[in-house]
């Protein structure tokens, strides 16, 4: 049989080569497709990687600046209330009164100063009801970027009286002119005097203001006694020969001493002590108050109370011809006060009051006392000395009652991002 020759040595050592070439070839082309294909993922897990820890700085910024801002507005609540039982919250209006202690930090217009190291937040406030502000703050992160407001209404501090008087004098009992000349005055309406009882003039005056010529109570610069009629000058208040005054009303009459309290304060004489709503104070320290003079709050003298001068509801003592913050005296602030009197009142000197006097018994009147205000007796009103009032529903609305300490009504508490 015939015979295949055999390959040559040096022909088969190079077939082994080029196979092993070609296995090398092919093993390194995987391996770099496989390394370029792992160098990929890992940049790509890498910029998500940055990505990610980028978004979750930027949403803890974020979140850090709401924080601040938030305690920021939440500072600014805490302020206020604050302020209300600091008594710097006017109690009419609502806003902060320009006496009030500055904060650290708090910011006073719009803008925001970057870098702070305090609380910065803007206020902004009113009284929409008796004893109750509704309050608006908006707070800034340390950097001013992020901004969160709080709404809320704040209950406490001053309350005013539960019915304003409307009129100068309300007395339950009679009102007897006598021997006196009472000038009882009211600008604002064509009310005077309110009775449940009789009502004997004498030689009293009721004035209201003349329609042609009225006072300018704007300028501080005129005392209010200037605007009453002299001689047979006419002035800017006219005398009304009594049509302004109601007598023998049965409603106020009929009523109790009790009921007749509580239409203007709502509560009990008791109740009003043992709340803290007024100051209980004797009549010997009262007296002693008013020489100083007695300024602002609301008292409650115990017993009755005989007084021979000072000064009620004024920042400074008054003379006869004074008035505080007009005239000669426009240095003067007027603080208006309620005085409670549990008991008779008897006039001998010559006082100033502004603001409510209350008085549960009697007032006999045999020197002059000048009102800037309202006074309400709940008995007669009697004596040979003369009795001027001079209602001001100004001075009546400053007229607060202590409560105590400032809170958030519930329910009201509301806050959100500004975009």
């Amino acid at each position: 049989m015939p015979r295949h020759p055999q390959p040559k040595s040096s022909e088969m050592a190079m077939n082994r080569t080029q196979g092993t070439d070609r296995r090398g070839w092919n093993t390194g082309a995987a391996t770099l497709v496989i390394t370029v294909m792992l160098l990929f993922a890992m940049s790509l897990f890498v910029v998500y990687t940055g990505h990610t820890v980028s978004v979750e700085k930027k949403v803890t910024a974020n979140q850090q600046r709401e924080m601040q801002a938030f305690n920021s507005a939440q500072a600014g609540i805490d302020y206020f209330v604050a302020l209300v039982e600091l008594d710097q919250v006017d109690r009419i209006t609502g806003a902060i009164l320009d006496t009030a202690p500055p904060v650290p930090g708090n910011v006073t217009g719009a803008a925001c100063t970057a870098g702070g190291a305090l609380p910065q937040f803007v206020l902004a406030s009113q009284r929409p009801v008796q004893n109750t502000y509704a309050v608006d703050s908006l707070g800034f992160s340390d950097d001013c970027i992020g901004e969160r407001r709080i709404r809320v209404s704040v209950s406490g501090g001053g309350i005013g009286l539960r019915s304003t008087p409307s009129y100068p004098l309300i007395a339950r009992g009679n009102v007897t002119g006598g021997g006196s000349a009472h000038n009882i005055m009211n600008p604002e309406a064509n009310l005077t005097i309110w009775t449940g009882a009789d009502h004997d003039p004498a030689n009293s005056h009721t004035l209201i203001s003349n329609p042609s010529d009225p006072c300018d109570y704007t300028n501080s610069g005129i005392l209010l006694q200037s605007c009453r009629p002299t001689g047979n000058s006419p002035g800017q208040l006219m005398n009304d020969q009594g049509l302004s005054v109601i007598a023998n009303d049965p409603n106020l009459g009929a009523l109790t001493a009790d009921q007749y309290f509580l239409n203007f304060f709502g509560k009990t004489h008791a109740q009003l002590l043992a709340d803290g709503n007024v100051e209980s104070i004797s009549s010997g320290d009262f007296v002693a108050a008013v020489a100083g003079p007695l300024e602002g709050g609301a008292y409650s003298v115990d017993g009755s109370l005989s007084l021979q001068g000072g000064t009620v509801g004024c920042s400074g003592g008054l003379q006869p011809n004074q008035e505080c913050g007009r005239g000669d005296h426009q240095d003067l602030t007027v603080s208006p006060s309620l005085v409670i009197v549990d008991g008779d009142l008897d006039i001998a000197g010559n006082p100033a009051a502004y603001g409510v006097v209350y008085v549960r018994g009697d007032l006999v009147v045999n020197g002059t006392l000048r009102m800037f205000g309202s006074l309400i007796v709940e008995g007669q009103v009697t004596g040979n000395g003369n009795v001027d009032i001079y209602y001001d529903s100004s001075v009546i609305e400053g007229v607060s009652l202590d409560t105590a300490a400032a809170i958030i009504v519930p329910g009201t508490w509301r806050d959100w991002r500004e975009d």
